[in-house]
């Protein structure tokens, strides 16, 4: 869980910069410094550019060379701004365990069908052995 508000970080960073930023300055920003489990960077980067919430920019260094930079996308805004990855892993689980219940009460739904199913044809078999047998007396 703990990637999923570092992804979130990055997109908040994106979004509050006017320019493009370089990956260094980006993670510098967001205050991620530990990055957990996953000790390479361009994870994280390989992430949102994968979900097209961040693009890659070519800009010129102090030293005139084209060097890559991010820059967060209209979607990456509009993704950031409806509560990121974490709301999105929320709304994905609660959405899981509401697709299990609907399993089960179709499940139960079916048993108790079954069921009173059982019973009815239990009872007009005996309902029948019943008018046999009256009319076999007189």
């Amino acid at each position: 869980m703990i990637e999923l508000r570092y992804l979130n970080k990055l997109l908040e960073t994106l979004s509050k910069e006017n320019s493009p930023i370089r990956e260094p300055e980006l993670f510098l920003k967001a205050k991620i410094i530990d990055l957990g489990r996953f000790k390479d960077r361009h994870i994280f980067i390989g992430k949102l550019l994968q979900d097209k919430y961040v693009e890659i920019i070519m800009i010129e260094n102090e030293l005139k060379n084209k060097v890559e930079a991010y820059s967060i996308t209209f979607e990456g805004v509009i993704f950031i701004k409806k509560g990121g990855y974490t709301k999105q892993y929320k709304r994905e689980k609660t959405s899981k365990v509401w697709q299990i219940i609907q399993i089960w009460a179709i499940f139960l739904g079916s048993v108790f069908a079954l069921i009173y199913c059982g019973i009815q044809i239990w009872e007009y078999l005996n309902l029948k052995e019943l008018i046999v047998f009256v009319i076999s007396l007189q």
